[in-house]
């Protein structure tokens, strides 16, 4: 199952707890990358991604460059986290330069590995997640069912995927097949969180401001995103920091009528979860 949250928010305060058991659970690591929906380079992203947070969240390439490099981030911008599927779009440009000339936004991505304390006795059905954030304009959007968002969910109704990876005791990865499935390791590269500016109106360039201008009402937040490994009783937690960003135009939402933009996306199988 993959978790893609395009809301209003997104963050997590630099949380990370991980509690001794027999199995073992890796910080989370927050970073930018393509829109998964419609994205040609998200592909690409994911294998950079499950690269880099096996080797304990180190850089790939260079996002600033290039769609498919993986940066570990501490801090983003409401731009960083905007998407619109209605035309080419990266980091709050519209109609972007090559090579970010085919992509539809970026969004915030949270990664964790979680491994088992023996031979494949360990399944993606029994990974939990939990996630809010700071905002106190629209209070915990993103965990808050009243703005569409969701306080935290479980992968049990998932199924292994290109970035919800088992890995077996043989170094065998395992990208299909049923949440119950045991195995070594797992890898979760999918979870992700973003504005969705395709609500607003006008189009092209003018839209994403009319959006960033309405969303830095929110202020400076952060969002946080834990991930649980049920059985071990082990959590792990990340975050990011949004702050907004000077932008002109003028603010076309106010801040109760949120609710009624606020979109969910799940890359895969939908359930009551985000990740």
């Amino acid at each position: 199952m993959h978790c893609s949250q395009f809301l209003r928010l997104s963050l997590l305060p630099g949380l990370f707890c991980a509690v001794l058991a027999a199995d073992s659970i890796s910080p989370v690591y927050v970073s930018l990358g393509p829109n998964p929906f419609g994205s040609p380079n998200y592909a690409a992203y994911t294998a950079n991604a499950q690269a880099a947070v096996l080797a304990g969240g180190g850089n790939i390439g260079d996002f600033n460059a290039s769609p498919t490099a993986y940066n570990t981030i501490t801090n983003a911008s409401i731009p960083d986290m905007l998407v619109d599927g209605n035309f080419a779009n990266w980091r709050g440009v519209a109609n972007p330069a090559p090579p970010f000339d085919t992509e539809l936004g970026t969004v915030a991505f949270f990664s964790v590995v979680i491994t088992g304390n023996g031979t494949n006795n360990l399944s993606l059905s029994q990974i939990t997640f939990t996630q809010g954030d700071t905002d106190l304009v629209a209070p915990n959007y993103f965990g808050n069912p009243a703005y569409g968002g969701t306080p935290g969910g479980s992968y049990a109704s998932s199924t292994y995927s290109s970035d919800h990876v088992g890995v077996l005791a043989d170094g065998t990865l395992i990208t299909s097949g049923a949440a119950t499935q045991m195995v070594d390791k797992i890898i979760l590269t999918s979870f992700s969180l973003a504005f969705d500016a395709s609500f607003y109106p006008d189009a092209g360039q003018q839209q994403i401001d009319e959006a960033v201008a309405d969303l830095n009402t929110l202020g400076t937040f952060a969002v946080n995103v834990c991930f649980q490994d049920a059985a071990a009783s082990l959590n792990s937690c990340g975050s990011l920091n949004v702050a907004p960003t000077p932008e002109p135009g003028t603010f076309v939402l106010i801040a109760p009528v949120f609710a009624a933009f606020a979109l969910i996306y799940w890359r895969r199988t939908r359930v009551a979860s985000l990740g």
